[in-house]
């Protein structure tokens, strides 16, 4: 096997070049597949290469006979099992000469055709690395195509290439203490006729009970599983009960626990599945007005229901839309899982509130950049500032004195947090994002408008992945990759804008770099707790708040009780998109997550009822 390292030539566009690239590997007839670490650009690569045979401005058909007649096409994770099943046997039986793909074909799927493999980017970590040149060679030589993609990452291993196959091993982690994941995983084990029944069954002995393994279960997931077991759903889990359904194993996945949305395309009387996507992918791909990517074909959203999980499109243009996303406003919440204090560096892993919000989009056709902002009436019909969500997570926040002076750019610092950190630790980046804000009240024991940077879970309820920043030691190796990198750079590529590095955002670096390396103190934990155990906290009325049960809606409280059934309770409406208020609905407290801006705190006295102003 032989192993290339090339680069786009200089003042050329990286697409353009990438295309040539992947089209000359086309041309030869022999069969390949290129790895990118997006859905979204593997799409439209895909369907960059296949306009040679369709116009331009030609709106997919309604059929999906270029699965049969392309010679390349995209691979990834949401496609519908049909669409999948045939690229899948094309490329096994040699008729597809190529393939654009995420990780999904990393693994699972022999290629007894395959010539070339193009790793679009170098893998963050040496497990991903060997899954994928491991595709090809196996019969016949192969050859290995790395592809600088201009990130930071790509940079340092160009720059010493006798490193690539040294990238340490990626390592598996996911939060299993995570409530809503072990949840499920408990429908899918303990329901009837689930996994454990189907086991049972096969060893012989229908009452095998669940206890019966050498596995070592996390605490609370035997508990879960005999409540399911029973029928007994927990309050705060019952929205998943009811998006589950029959097929918890399809409607939850294993690193995003959220009910996917689903994609329709309705052409004359026909209404066709066109995949699913995740609230987060919905943010990137498949917002109002996009043009979404499926098979290489283009699609128009037209309408996201999200109460319903729906995304309308139909058949449009093969355009490409950017979104226009607003600065996220980032909300750490008073309970924190630990962290400590270096000198005047504070580092503390909290539970976070992130409000994200799409502001319109940026349409490329051809040469020509439409920018749309909404509200808009086209290319769609939508009568909104932004399309929003609220994703709850966690992560590791960082704040320094340095960082306060207006001359820090924050952006750039957050965007060095991130680069760096996956550079120093093997993870997937999908996995994780950084953002900067200022603290809204006092927390952690700093005080409002303090600036802050963080690094979070991008899984809706957290995997725990970013919480690796608060071991003293890593902490240490990024902050000193980071220190290294502005040493040897002047600018820096910030939400696709390029800035300089000014010199008060080399020195804040460095004064977090040089704190870090100091020996570390506790951080107390900055949540209140009654010590007689009396009180519980609350929303006041007036407070607003959203729940996992009904996605795109507020809930409003009136007022604060204790139900005979579900015990301590909020009573109040919920508002729809349009400010619509439905009749007063009883809700347990665990199934409200406070809204940024709109909470007001207090406590409620189990024993007299009092409601008081925390």
């Amino acid at each position: 096997m032989t192993i290339e390292l090339i680069r786009r030539a200089p003042d050329t566009d990286f697409h353009t070049s990438l295309a040539e690239l992947l089209a000359s590997l086309r041309d030869t007839g022999e069969q390949f597949v290129a790895f990118f670490d997006s859905r979204k650009n593997t799409e439209q690569m895909a369907s960059i290469l296949q306009r040679g045979n369709e116009s331009g401005d030609a709106e997919p058909r309604p059929d999906f006979d270029h699965l049969t007649g392309e010679s390349v096409l995209p691979f990834r994770a949401g496609f519908e099992a049909e669409h999948r099943a045939l690229i899948q046997r094309r490329l096994t039986d040699g008729s597809l000469r190529g393939v654009l793909s995420t990780s999904t074909l990393e693994l699972g799927l022999d290629l007894p055709h395959l010539k070339t493999v193009v790793l679009v980017g170098v893998p963050s970590s040496g497990t991903n690395l060997r899954q994928r040149i491991g595709r090809v060679g196996r019969n016949a030589p192969g050859r290995v195509i790395v592809v600088d993609s201009g990130s930071l990452g790509d940079e340092l291993t160009f720059q010493r290439p006798e490193l690539l196959l040294d990238k340490p091993l990626h390592d598996s982690t996911i939060y299993l203490e995570n409530r809503r994941v072990q949840y499920a995983h408990a429908m899918a084990l303990a329901r009837t006729e689930g996994e454990h029944d189907r086991a049972a069954l096969t060893a012989g002995r229908r009452d095998l009970p669940m206890t019966d393994t050498f596995a070592s279960w996390p605490e609370g997931f035997l508990e879960l599983c005999k409540l399911e077991r029973e029928g007994q759903v927990p309050n705060d889990l019952k929205d998943m009960k009811v998006v589950a359904g029959d097929q918890p194993t399809q409607s939850f996945l294993l690193r995003d626990v959220e009910p996917q949305f689903e994609v329709w395309c309705r052409s004359g009387m026909q209404r066709g599945k066109l995949g699913t996507l995740s609230h987060s992918q919905v943010m990137r791909e498949a917002y109002p007005g996009a043009v979404y990517y499926y098979t290489g074909r283009a699609y128009r959203v037209l309408a996201v229901n999200t109460r319903s999980r729906e995304i309308l499109v139909r058949g449009c243009p093969r355009y490409f839309t950017t979104p226009m996303p607003v600065h996220d406003r980032i909300t750490p919440q008073r309970e924190v899982h630990g962290g400590f204090q270096a000198e005047a560096l504070t580092v503390a892993e909290t539970d976070l509130q992130i409000w994200k919000a799409v502001l319109g989009f940026n349409e490329r056709r051809g040469s020509r950049v439409d920018h749309v902002k909404y509200p808009c009436s086209e290319p769609v019909h939508f009568d909104r500032p932004s399309f929003s969500r609220n994703l709850f997570t966690t992560g590791v926040c960082l704040s320094h004195p340095a960082l306060q002076s207006k001359d820090v750019d924050c952006e750039i610092v957050a965007t060095l947090l991130l680069e760096s950190f996956l550079i120093t630790v093997p993870l997937e980046r999908q996995d994780i994002d950084a953002a900067t804000d200022v603290l809204r009240g006092s927390w952690a024991g700093l005080d409002k408008e303090t600036r802050f940077v963080t690094l979070f879970d991008q899984a809706s309820g957290s995997l725990r992945i970013s919480g690796r920043l608060r071991d003293p030691r890593t902490l240490r190796e990024v902050l000193e990759v980071m220190s290294r990198i502005v040493d040897e750079r002047d600018r820096l590529i910030v939400a696709n804008e390029e800035r300089s590095i000014s010199e008060a955002t080399r020195a804040a670096i460095r004064a977090m770099r040089d704190d870090a390396a100091r020996d570390p103190s506790d951080l107390e934990d900055a949540s209140s707790h009654d010590p007689d155990g009396e009180r519980v906290r609350v929303l006041l009325p007036t407070s607003r708040g959203t729940s996992s049960e009904r996605p795109g809606q507020t809930f409003e409280v009136h007022n604060v009780f204790v139900h005979p059934v579900i015990g301590i309770a909020y009573r109040g409406p919920f508002i729809d998109e349009r400010g619509v208020r439905t009749a007063a609905q009883t809700v347990p407290i665990a199934a409200i997550r406070p809204l940024d801006g709109f909470a007001k705190w207090g406590t409620y006295d189990l024993e007299t009822g009092e409601q008081a102003a925390a």
